[in-house]
Formats: structure tokens, C-alpha cells, sequence
């Protein structure tokens, strides 16, 4: 009887344990699911911040050689002048 008893003890305590680790376990996932659904979000927010600098630096770039190419026209233009 006596033993009965505490056999019935042990596995409450486990399945309650089981449950409970269980529980917390799956919180986890859920937490790392979040923390994961964020830091996507923000490598597409960085991905696009990098794909306009990207888009800006080469527009620049070709702005900066258009005008180089312009003052150099506009220089040999000038001692065609004066020659």
C-alpha cells in the first residue's frame, strides 16, 4: 500500500517535470522564432540600405566622371583658343 502510494508519487513528479520542461522548451522556440523573424527584418532592412548606397555611389560616381570628362573637353577647348 505504502509502496503503492509512492510509486504513484514518482510519476506525478516526473510527468509534472516532463510537462513543465516541455512547456519551457516550446517557449523557447517561440522566443528564438521572434529573435530569428527580427534579425530577418533587419538583414532586408540592411540589404536594402546597402543596395541604394550601392545605386546613389554609382550615380555619383558617373555625375563626378561626366564633369571630369566636361572640364577636360572644356580645358583643351580653351588653349585650341588661345593657340
Amino acid at each position: 500500500m505504502k509502496r503503492d502510494m509512492v510509486l504513484k508519487t514518482i510519476v506525478l513528479v516526473i510527468g509534472l517535470a516532463v510537462a513543465i520542461l516541455t512547456w519551457f522548451g516550446f517557449r523557447t522556440i517561440d522566443n528564438q522564432a521572434q529573435q530569428i523573424d527580427k534579425l530577418e527584418q533587419r538583414i532586408e532592412k540592411k540589404d536594402n540600405q546597402i543596395h541604394y548606397l550601392e545605386e546613389n555611389n554609382q550615380e555619383q560616381n558617373e555625375v563626378i566622371e561626366s564633369s571630369s570628362t566636361q572640364k577636360i573637353q572644356d580645358s583643351v577647348e580653351v588653349c585650341r583658343i588661345r593657340f
